[in-house]
Parts: C-alpha cells; structure tokens; sequence
C-alpha cells in the first residue's frame, strides 16, 4: 500500500491509525504525497510531537521507498540536482535513513525506487507543455545519488 494523497493512506495520521489496526499492512513509502497535502514539509514546531513517531511507524512497515522530493506546492521538484532544491532534499534523506535503517535492522533489503513522473508531475510551462526539467536526468541523478548515499555509509543505514 503507498503512501498516496489520493488513497487511503492519505495522511500521516489516517495511516498511523491503520497501521495501529493491521500491523501486517506492508508499505510503500512516498512521502511527497504527504508533504505537498499539509503544504509543508512536516516543518513546524508543532510537528515535532506527532512527526517522529508517525515515521517511526511507517519506517517499521516500509518495504519499498519512492525517492521522489516535493515541496509544499508541487507533487515533485522538477530538476532535484538544482541547488535551490537541496535543503529540501536533505530533509527527505533524514526520513529515508530513519527508514532505510528500520529496513536494515529488521533484515528486510533496502529497496529504493527514483519515482519521478512525466506531466502533470513533472512541471512544464504554461502555453506550450514543455517539460521544465529532463525527466530521465532527475531520475538517474537520484538513482545515483541515493545509491551512492547507501554505498558510502552516508545514510546511516549501516
């Protein structure tokens, strides 16, 4: 099951409350789709009291990682090697090593996948539909990003 703002897991609460009623429930974890429904990116002093254990639960039932980034307004940045996007990205990387390391201490393999999406998740620009960034590239600087931070130990996964 994702984490989708569209589905049933649509929230960090609602799929806490299931996941506290079905803990065999295996997840999917694409928190892009969390972070632009609350338009933020779970950031505000009030949300360092639910926040953490919400991802503690999720890292305990995630099997796979969509290594998507989005923001408050968009389901996905559309270029995630650009340098305006890199605090961002480094919020996300400190959720996925809580997950990656919950994976690793459970024995499960560390799956990642680099869910970057063509239009309308892909921004273009207005009138002529045209692709902001290069698709292909997002999803390879990711891929080789998010290995690299698995190899060189830089996720903490190991």
């Amino acid at each position: 099951h994702e984490t989708h703002r569209t589905r049933a897991l649509a929230t960090p609460r609602t799929t806490l409350l299931v996941l506290d009623a079905f803990p065999e429930v295996k997840l999917t974890a694409d928190l892009s789709h969390w972070v632009i429904a609350a338009e933020r990116a779970f950031d505000f002093p009030s949300d360092a009291v639910w926040w953490p254990p919400v991802l503690a639960a999720v890292a305990n039932a995630t099997v796979l990682t969509h290594s998507r980034v989005g923001s408050a307004e968009a389901i996905q940045v559309n270029d995630p090697s650009a340098p305006e996007h890199q605090d961002l990205i480094a919020i996300y990387e400190s959720w996925w090593n809580i997950i990656w390391s919950r994976q690793h201490a459970r024995g499960v393999p560390v799956l990642v996948e680099p869910e970057f999406g063509p239009a309308p998740y892909l921004p273009t620009a207005p009138h002529t539909d045209w692709p902001l960034a290069d698709l292909a590239k997002a999803v390879e600087y990711m891929s080789t990003r998010q290995l690299r931070r698995i190899e060189n130990g830089e996720c903490r996964v190991w």
